[in-house]
């Protein structure tokens, strides 16, 4: 991948940027030869909580679409408990970024405790890692979406269904005809036999369907799912490379915490992992507001 462009994409909101940011730290810290761009989906952050991102190099923000905004408008109307997942849908634009010969998709509930620069040099067109089900010898009914026993003759079935945190995408599946065909899907019918709210990980599984490469946990590892990931894929924490704090299970989330920690060991080092990567970057945050400021007051050599 050597001279050609590639970039790290999230989507973020007013009450994300912090999570966001830290995510976007871990990856810098584990990945210090990339070199490429940040890219934040977002609408409408305030310019004061855009410039938070600025102490990274090569941000660049972008809107979602009124065509997008439009079709989860239109479908925010029809079925009203998607108005406040509305954001899920920003990671389709991910797939109108063209001039990147690889794009990395992270969800901005990640921590990236390891290098990953072999996703952006992999020949596949579309990788990511099994959805939960996946885990529990399931995959997907396409007309329901109900998660089903793999080996049960279904025609319309879906072996293995991914997760859309995280997604190393190709240039080849980056342009304006796969983007308006993902955003076209997002019609009130298409959920109407599926008793689901998943939003562009539906989509995304939908519309490439049995195309997109299956990589182990250890990019997409879910601590809540250790023991299945560990049967399934032969991975353990210590092998993650990427931590996925999704749903509920959030650091921030402290009645989680607190409740999962109960149970299970993997929990108590997931999320105090997570704390120190958020510790060590409110320091690096913190350096670089100082040293952004003495820069503006010339107090630096050039």
């Amino acid at each position: 991948m050597q001279n050609e462009k590639t970039c790290l994409v999230t989507v973020t909101s007013e009450d994300y940027v912090q999570w966001s940011l830290t995510m976007i730290y871990s990856f810098v810290k584990s990945n210090d030869w990339f070199t490429g761009d940040i890219v934040l989906i977002c609408n409408h952050l305030p310019d004061e909580l855009k410039q938070r991102f600025l102490v990274f190099q090569h941000v660049r923000f972008v809107q979602p679409s009124d065509l997008l905004l439009k079709k989860i408008s239109d479908l925010c109307t029809h079925i009203p408990a998607f108005s406040r997942l509305s954001p899920l849908f920003y990671s389709l634009e991910t797939f109108k970024l063209s001039g990147y010969s690889k794009v990395l998709f992270l969800d901005s509930d990640m921590l990236i405790v390891k290098t990953v620069k072999e996703v952006f040099e992999m020949d596949g067109a579309f990788s990511a890692s099994a959805e939960s089900c996946w885990y529990f010898g399931k995959g997907r009914r396409t007309d329901t979406y109900e998660s089903v026993a793999d080996g049960i003759p279904i025609p319309l079935f879906l072996k293995n269904p991914v997760n859309s945190g995280f997604m190393v995408i190709d240039k080849q599946h980056i342009n304006e005809q796969n983007y308006n065909a993902l955003i076209d899907m997002i019609r009130p019918e298409l959920w109407v036999e599926k008793n689901t709210l998943h939003a562009d990980q539906l989509i995304i599984n939908l519309f490439f369907k049995d195309s997109i490469s299956l990589l182990d946990a250890s990019y997409n590892f879910r601590p809540t799912l250790a023991h299945e990931i560990k049967a399934k894929d032969n991975i353990s924490f210590e092998d993650a490379k990427i931590i996925h704090y999704y749903r509920q299970y959030k650091p921030w989330n402290f009645n989680e915490v607190f409740h999962l920690s109960q149970h299970d060991m993997v929990h108590i080092k997931t999320f105090g992992l997570w704390y120190s990567y958020y510790t060590d970057f409110l320091k690096y945050y913190h350096l670089q507001l100082k040293i952004q400021t003495l820069q503006n007051n010339g107090t630096t050599n050039p």
